[in-house]
């Protein structure tokens, strides 16, 4: 498994540790997810695969000293009645993951929001947050 993938998957283990989230199918995109319907609580979050931003020009080997992640939390209204609202819930994840430092085996230190447009508006039911990250072989 690389850096990436690495990354996702912590991201993923720590937002299912968090109390707030409890109602919510939190899944990798591409890392045999679960059913997505796996909570009928009508609340998704999944992390998209990190994609580089830049490379680093001084390590030997492609190393990438940026990279951007994105969270997409998904809210079925119709039949999520007992559950934070998109918003809420988009505030809980900005929360919890800016800032934090994921374990160092990832390959990538502290995770922060993008400072520009942090959360875009995907559609009336999805909300997704852009996070970024740097290597730790800087």
């Amino acid at each position: 498994m690389g850096t990436l993938d690495r990354l996702q998957k912590s991201m993923v283990e720590y937002l299912m540790s968090i109390s707030d989230l409890k109602y919510a199918s939190i899944y990798a995109e591409g890392l045999g997810n679960p059913e997505r319907s796996e909570k009928a609580r009508g609340l998704q979050i999944e992390i998209i695969s990190p994609l580089p931003k830049a490379a680093s020009k001084f390590a030997a080997g492609p190393t990438f000293s940026e990279v951007e992640i994105s969270v997409e939390v998904r809210r079925q209204n119709e039949i999520a009645s007992h559950v934070p609202t998109l918003s809420t819930t988009a505030e809980i994840i900005s929360r919890a993951l800016h800032n934090w430092v994921p374990p160092i085996e990832s390959g990538y230190g502290k995770i922060s929001l993008s400072a520009v447009s942090p959360w875009e508006r995907l559609s009336k039911e999805c909300v997704a947050i852009k996070f970024k990250a740097q290597s730790v072989l800087l």
